[in-house]
């Protein structure tokens, strides 16, 4: 019976080492075969990663990472911490049926001698992309990621970039007007809170 056993396991390894290619190659399409079947149940054909910003302070330091996809061909852009993951991305649905409640945004930007460079530019579309169901924006002139992104932009040099200074003006959905240079905005469970 060991004999038997025996050459059996030979004649196996014999055909294997004889058919080596062929057998790669039928493994190789059934894993790439069974990947395609597993990513279509785990994976969003919906949504597309576009772009991770990083954002550093003056000492080269990252503070924060912009993550930027796309979903039902609608751009987002979520402000999140070194560490911190998306939830969107893990729940793309969080984002099906949701409306900015933010009606209009525009900015003044001028430099250290108060000389306008941008008045009352808008910003509604690309803002309401930083807008999500459960979100928190600090729309402080000092902060260095709304420098970032609002010089990228509006291609502004790093000199002006660093030196300017920006007045929010937003328009929420109960058409309440906000304007300072100050904001912050918490939308919790789809309920808005603005203070300026």
């Amino acid at each position: 019976m060991s004999i038997f056993v025996g050459l059996s396991m030979s004649a196996i390894g014999y055909y294997i080492y004889s058919n080596k290619e062929s057998i790669g190659f039928s493994l190789l399409k059934t894993y790439t075969y069974v990947d395609e079947i597993f990513k279509q149940y785990t994976s969003n054909p919906n949504l597309q990663i576009l772009d991770e910003i990083t954002v550093v302070n003056d000492n080269d330091e990252i503070i924060n990472k912009i993550l930027v996809y796309k979903y039902h061909e609608k751009i987002y852009r979520e402000v999140l911490e070194i560490n911190q993951k998306s939830r969107y991305l893990e729940n793309p649905e969080l984002l099906d049926d949701f409306i900015s409640p933010i009606l209009a945004c525009t900015v003044n930007i001028s430099n250290n001698n108060n000389e306008v460079l941008f008045k009352e530019y808008d910003l509604t579309e690309y803002f309401n992309s930083f807008i999500l169901p459960d979100t928190k924006l600090n729309l402080n002139e000092d902060n260095k990621i709304w420098h970032h992104l609002l010089g990228e932009k509006l291609s502004l040099s790093e000199d002006i970039i660093e030196n300017m200074n920006i007045k929010w003006s937003l328009v929420d959905d109960s058409a309440t007007f906000h304007s300072n240079n100050n904001i912050y905005i918490t939308l919790k469970d789809r309920v808005l809170n603005i203070i300026s």
